[in-house]
């Protein structure tokens, strides 16, 4: 990993950052189902960001294709969601460069008619880090 990228201890909460990324995201979202939805859509760009450059663009297009094979929307639904995530991952970037964490749950929960957002997350393993953990995994079995 470069040095510009290395990990830094997060010290805000992930749902924190999210909603910082995302500001003004989850206000277009009329129903707690379509604000649910934008939750995942920053999520999946925060992961995305977490990522190195030339594998950005390959997952982000993996994410558009599988909208348009679940969803089957027009083709300018799908370019506003991929211009959508590019403004999420530069956020990402711009306020958080080094929080390399992956998201691997969220969710908006209701309680006393107050919205209130939950993400878990875990350390985002880069290439190297991936590989050392498949070969713990196979020497313990």
């Amino acid at each position: 990993m470069d040095s510009s990228r290395q990990k830094t201890p997060v010290k805000e909460k992930i749902s924190a950052m999210i909603l910082k990324v995302a500001d003004g995201l989850f206000d277009t979202g009329e129903t707690l189902e379509k604000r649910r939805n934008l939750l995942q859509v920053a999520c999946s760009a925060w992961n995305i960001g977490c990522l190195v450059s030339p594998q950005r663009y390959e997952y982000l297009e993996k994410y558009i294709d599988k909208f348009r094979e679940v969803n089957n929307p027009p083709e300018d639904v799908c370019r506003d969601l991929r211009e959508d995530m590019l403004r999420l991952i530069e956020q990402k970037d711009k306020l958080y460069p080094k929080i390399m964490v992956q998201i691997i749950h969220s969710d908006i929960s209701v309680e006393d008619g107050k919205e209130n957002l939950v993400v878990l997350s875990t350390p985002f393993l880069d290439k190297s880090e991936q590989q050392t953990a498949q070969d713990a995994h196979a020497s313990v079995h």
